[in-house]
C-alpha cells in the first residue's frame, strides 16, 4: 500500500510540475513564432498551406506537450479551416484553443480565438451566438488594453449592428474602428473597414458613397497583392454594377473574383461568387448557364453549411424558375427560402439580439458612469487632503450631503435608464412587426410590375370563390398575354421588355375601378384577372376596354409583328360557380379562349358565359 501510494504521489508531481511548466512559458521560441506567425499568414492568402504548416506546428505541440504553442495551433488551424469551408472543424480546433488560452490565462488570445468564433457562427447565420463571442471578446480586451483587438472589435459589432438594420450605429462602430487603425498602421486590415463601411452605405442605399469605399478597400488590397482581399472588393463592387443595370460589367466582375477565390481556395467565396454569377446571368437571360452556377453554388454552401450563401442563392434559384415559367418549382424553392429566413430572422432571434444590443449599450454606459464618479471621487479625495485644516464637524457635514446627493442622482439615473430602454424595447417591437407587415407584403407582390403575383392572386382568387359561391353570384376570369412578346424581347432587349411590361401593367390596372377586382402577373408576360359579381357581358366590356388601354399607349411593336403597336390577347371565362369549381378550372376555360383569341389572329377578346 505504501509503495501504490508513493507511485501515485511520484505521478501527481511530474503531472504538477508539467503543468507549472507549461503555465511558465510566457513566449513561444523564435522560431516555431516565426514558423507560427508565417501560418496566419498563409491562412488568409493560402489556406491550403496554411492548414498544412498549422498541422505539422500541432503535431510538434502534442509530441512536446507544449500546451501554448497547441493552442495557437488550433486557432490558426481553424482560421485556415474557415477560409477552406470546413465549418465544424473550424469549430472544434478554435473552441479548443479558446479553453487552452483560458486555462493558460492568456486573455488577450482567448479574445482573438472569441472573435473568430463570432465569424464563423455569423457566416452560419446563427447571430446571436457571434454577438455573443463579440462581446465576450469585446470585454477581454479592454481588460487587457489590447487596442489592435479592440480595433477588430469594433468592426465586427459594426457588422453585427448593420445585419439587425441600425445602419446609423453601424457607421459609428466602424468609424471608430478606422480611427484606430489608422492610429495603429493596421493597413491591411484598413482594407476590411472599408468594405463593411460600403455595405453600410450600399444598406441605405447611397450607391455613390458605397462604391468610394468598395474602390478606397480594392487599392490597398491591389497594393498588397492580397487575391482573396481583391475578390471580396471586386464581388462587392459587381452587387453595385447590378442594382444600377451594368449586367456586363457585373459579370465581368463576378468571373475575376471567382478565378482569384478558386486560386486561393476559399470555398465560402467560390459559392457565393457562383451564386452571384448564376443571377446576373438569369437578369441577361441566360438562364441555363445561370442554373448551372447557381446550382453549384447551392450544393457546396449546403456541404459547408453556409447558411447565409444558401439564403441567398434559394431566391435567386425561385427567381430563375419564375422566369422561365416553372412555376411549381419556383413555388418550392420559394418556400424553402421563407423556411430559412424564418430559422433565421425569426422574432426570437431579433428580440435574443436587440437585448444583447441593449446589454451591451448599456454595459458602456455603465463603465462610462463609473469613470466619472472614480474621477469625482478623486478630485473629492484630493481636497479632502487639501482641507484637512476644517474642523470634524464640517468634514462629516460635507460627507453625510455628498451620500445624499449621489443616492438622488443614482435613484434618478436608474429611473430615467429604465424609462428609456424601455421605450426603446417598445419602439424595436414596433418596429419589427412594421418589417415583419412589410415583408408579408412584399412575399405577393411582383418585384417588376408592383402588381400582385401568383402567390397574392391565389389568395384573393380563392376568397372570391367562396364570396361568389356562398352569394350565387356570377364571377369572371381574364387571361391575358402580350402578343408576339419574345419578338419583342428579342429585337428590343430584356430592359425594354421589363418596361413594356411595367406599362401593359400599369395600363391593364387603370381599367379596374373596383376594389374587389383582382388582376396580378400570372407569369412572363401573361397578366390574369378575377372579377367578383360580374356576368359575361360586363366581364367582355371590362377585358375590350383593357384591349384598347394597352393599344392606345402606342408602345412600338417588333417590326415582324403585324401590328405597329404593342397589342394584349384576351379570353374571358364566366360562370355561376357551384360547389367543388376549382380555381384551375376556371384558369383553364379562360386560357382557352385567350388561345382561340391567339389563333384568330391575336389583339382579340374571345370569350363565352359557361353555365
Amino acid at each position: 500500500m505504501v509503495v501504490y501510494l508513493s507511485r501515485r504521489m511520484v505521478f501527481g508531481l511530474v503531472l504538477f510540475l508539467g503543468t507549472l511548466v507549461a503555465f511558465s512559458q510566457d513566449a513561444l521560441p523564435p522560431d516555431i513564432q516565426s514558423q507560427l506567425d508565417r501560418a496566419n499568414e498563409l491562412s488568409e492568402s493560402q489556406p491550403e498551406e496554411g492548414k498544412a504548416l498549422a498541422n505539422t506546428l500541432l503535431n510538434k505541440a502534442l509530441e512536446s506537450r507544449d500546451i501554448l504553442l497547441e493552442a495557437h495551433a488550433r486557432h490558426v488551424l481553424g482560421i485556415s479551416l474557415r477560409k477552406l469551408g470546413h465549418y465544424r472543424s473550424a469549430l472544434e480546433q478554435i473552441e479548443t484553443a479558446s479553453d487552452l488560452f483560458k486555462d493558460l490565462g492568456e486573455q488577450k488570445e482567448e479574445a482573438n480565438t472569441l472573435n473568430t468564433l463570432g465569424l464563423i457562427h455569423g457566416d452560419q447565420g446563427r447571430y446571436v451566438i457571434s454577438l455573443q463571442c463579440h462581446l465576450r471578446a469585446l470585454e477581454l480586451r479592454k481588460k487587457v488594453n489590447d487596442r489592435q483587438g479592440l480595433a477588430y472589435s469594433y468592426n465586427n459589432l459594426g457588422n453585427m449592428y448593420r445585419n439587425t438594420g441600425e445602419v446609423e450605429k453601424s457607421l459609428e462602430f466602424h468609424f471608430l474602428a478606422i480611427e484606430m487603425k489608422k492610429e495603429l498602421g493596421m493597413t491591411q486590415s484598413l482594407a476590411y473597414s472599408y468594405n463593411n463601411i460600403g455595405h453600410s452605405f450600399r444598406r441605405k442605399g447611397d450607391v455613390e458613397k458605397a462604391r468610394e469605399y468598395y474602390e478606397k478597400g480594392l487599392e490597398i488590397r491591389e497594393q498588397l497583392g492580397s487575391k482573396s482581399g481583391v475578390a471580396s472588393s471586386l464581388n462587392n463592387i459587381g452587387r453595385l454594377l447590378v442594382e444600377s443595370g451594368d449586367y456586363e460589367g457585373a459579370l465581368k466582375a463576378f468571373q475575376t473574383s471567382l478565378a482569384l477565390r478558386e486560386e486561393t481556395n476559399h470555398r465560402w467565396g467560390i459559392a457565393g461568387s457562383h451564386s452571384n454569377i448564376g443571377n446576373v446571368l438569369r437578369k441577361m437571360g441566360q438562364f441555363e448557364e445561370a442554373r448551372k452556377h447557381l446550382e453549384k453554388a447551392y450544393d457546396l454552401a449546403s456541404e459547408m453549411e453556409a447558411a447565409i450563401v444558401i439564403y441567398q442563392n434559394l431566391s435567386y434559384q425561385s427567381q430563375l424558375y419564375e422566369d422561365q415559367g416553372d412555376y411549381k418549382q419556383a413555388l418550392d424553392l420559394y418556400k424553402l427560402f421563407f423556411q430559412k429566413h424564418e430559422s433565421m430572422f425569426n422574432e426570437r432571434n431579433s428580440r435574443q439580439l436587440m437585448a444583447l444590443q441593449v446589454e451591451f449599450e448599456t454595459r458602456e454606459k455603465e463603465a462610462k458612469a463609473r469613470q466619472s464618479e472614480e474621477r469625482i471621487r478623486a478630485e473629492q479625495e484630493q481636497r479632502k487632503l487639501q482641507q484637512r485644516f476644517f474642523i470634524v464637524i464640517l468634514i462629516l457635514f460635507t460627507l453625510i450631503l455628498g451620500l445624499l446627493v449621489h443616492r438622488f442622482l443614482f435613484v434618478s439615473k436608474a429611473r430615467n435608464k429604465f424609462k428609456h430602454l424601455s421605450e426603446k424595447l417598445e419602439e424595436k417591437g414596433r418596429l419589427l412587426e412594421k418589417a415583419n407587415n412589410q415583408l408579408k407584403d412584399l412575399a405577393r407582390l411582383d418585384g417588376l410590375t408592383g402588381i400582385l403575383n401568383r402567390r397574392g392572386f391565389d389568395e384573393r382568387f380563392k376568397q372570391t370563390i367562396l364570396q361568389s359561391q356562398r352569394k350565387k353570384e356570377p364571377i369572371s376570369v381574364l387571361m391575358i398575354d402580350v402578343d408576339l412578346f419574345k419578338m419583342y424581347n428579342d429585337h428590343f432587349g430584356h430592359q425594354a421588355g421589363d418596361e413594356c411590361l411595367k406599362k401593359v401593367a400599369n395600363r391593364l390596372s387603370s381599367v379596374l375601378k373596383r376594389p374587389e377586382d383582382v388582376i396580378c402577373r400570372y407569369g412572363g408576360e401573361e397578366f390574369a384577372v378575377v372579377m367578383g359579381n360580374t356576368e359575361y357581358q360586363g366581364a367582355y366590356s371590362v377585358a375590350e376596354s383593357m384591349r384598347q388601354a394597352v393599344e392606345a399607349a402606342e408602345m412600338p411593336s417588333s417590326p415582324r409583328s403585324p401590328y405597329p403597336f404593342v397589342t394584349v390577347s384576351i379570353g374571358v371565362c364566366s360562370r355561376v360557380p357551384e360547389d367543388g369549381i376549382t380555381q384551375s378550372s376556371l384558369i383553364r376555360e379562360a386560357d382557352h379562349f385567350l388561345y382561340a383569341a391567339k389563333n384568330q389572329g391575336r389583339n382579340l377578346v374571345v370569350g363565352e358565359e359557361v353555365s
